[in-house]
């Protein structure tokens, strides 16, 4: 068994040599207590693809989308990730509070893709007229709808403020 597995590792290793620098794979394995990952070479770019090519599958294993295979690979992802956060408490932290960035940043390109904005512009949607504060409110869409509609300002009070009624 020993010569089969050297055999193996002989091949990894080929394999690895006959790869260019523009070759994009990984490759696991684990002997005993060491384990080998071949990954292709170092830089910003092939690292970005790879997670890509994880989180394509994790993805899709989420969204029950994935195969047999893609489906067991993901759980074994998630199982790790899950792992690390119940065994060291500040690798967890650290691994939370990534993941929370990144769900921020997800949660607001689904807010850009949607056009949700919060515009002082966008005060069309107040209905002044039906209001029962339309006399007393300070708000602008409130003056406004006043001023179109001929109402008059709210009275002041003795002390010169506004009159607000208070519930």
């Amino acid at each position: 068994m020993k010569t089969k597995e050297k055999e193996i590792q002989k091949k990894i290793t080929e394999l690895c040599e006959l790869m260019g620098e523009d070759d994009k794979f990984f490759f696991f394995r684990k002997n005993g207590n060491v384990v080998n990952i071949a990954l292709p070479s170092e830089s910003e770019e092939s690292d970005k693809r790879i997670s890509a090519a994880l989180a394509a599958v994790i993805e899709a294993h989420f969204l029950g989308n994935g195969e047999k295979g893609i489906d067991r690979f993901s759980e074994i992802i998630v199982d790790a990730i899950e792992a690390v956060i119940g065994v060291s408490p500040l690798a967890g932290s650290k691994l939370t509070s990534r993941f929370a960035i990144a769900s921020l940043l997800g949660l607001k390109k689904t807010m850009d893709k949607l056009d949700v904005v919060n515009d002082k512009d966008d005060d069309e949607g107040e209905d002044c007229e039906n209001c029962e504060f339309m006399r007393t409110c300070e708000n602008e869409a409130a003056i406004k709808y006043r001023r179109e509609h001929g109402i008059p300002k709210p009275k002041k009070g003795k002390k010169g403020g506004r009159k607000v009624d208070v519930n």
